[in-house]
């Protein structure tokens, strides 16, 4: 009777703990949501759904080369060096104005003019200094967006990796693992109503069932911990 006593108060003491993370993570969702941090939430679904297939790496790694917003950005500033380039090379193009003008103080066959005016770039030490710079420059950008695509890629494969591995556990867990806690829970509760088993090793069956679930939704939340990674890597929904 006293162990009993000692098993429901441990119990009772992992409920409570339950609680306090429930509502620590329910301000975490409000704060995340931008609402009070006591707001109540929905309820919880019933059931949590089970893992996924993914689909193959090499697609998720085209997804995310589609998807990454800094990649878009880095794009855009490949183009704008682009653009600074070329406006650096119509420096070495003349410059050709048209005047027209009407000047009353020449004589009156005069006073209407027409001209033009042409600067002839001679002095070129300066401006090809500027297309090497900006030259340059594109080059820094198309390296910077190599770097950056081969980090997508690698948080990608990392991300698909772990995913996997989580989903492998969950598995082993709901197929392998509970089943045969069951069953041990099952056959000890069996044992002892025939007498053939102490009460001591009936908690310890019961025991073991409730330590091995708990695993199981900690498998669950990391796996789905680990999907959301790799959403954040390709850049979108990947299921």
């Amino acid at each position: 009777m006293l162990q009993a006593d000692v098993e429901l108060a441990d119990l009772a003491t992992r409920s409570a703990e339950l609680k306090r993370d429930q509502q620590i993570a329910q301000a975490r969702i409000n704060t995340l949501l931008h609402r009070a941090v006591d707001d109540p939430l929905p309820p919880p679904p019933k059931e949590v759904p089970p893992p996924d297939e993914l689909p193959p790496v090499d697609d998720l790694q085209q997804a995310a080369i589609s998807a990454r917003p800094d990649l878009y950005a880095q794009v855009s500033r490949i183009r704008a060096e682009e653009a600074n380039l070329a406006l650096v090379c119509r420096e070495y193009y003349p410059d050709l104005n048209l005047v027209a003008k009407y000047d009353g103080f020449m004589p009156e066959d005069m006073r209407p003019q027409v001209g033009m005016d042409i600067n002839i770039p001679i002095r070129c030490a300066r401006r090809a200094a500027a297309v090497n710079e900006a030259t340059y420059r594109v080059a820094q950008r198309r390296a910077e967006y190599r770097a950056l695509l081969d980090r997508v890629r690698y948080e990608v494969q990392s991300s698909f990796t772990q995913v996997v591995q989580a989903a492998e556990v969950v598995h082993l867990y709901r197929d392998q693992t509970l089943p045969a806690a069951e069953s041990s829970l099952d056959s000890a509760q069996a044992n002892y109503t025939a007498g053939t088993l102490d009460f001591l090793r009936l908690l310890d069956a019961e025991r073991q069932l409730n330590e091995q679930r708990d695993k199981y939704y900690v498998a669950v939340a990391e796996y789905h911990r680990r999907l959301t990674e790799l959403d954040r890597a390709v850049g979108a929904p990947v299921q």
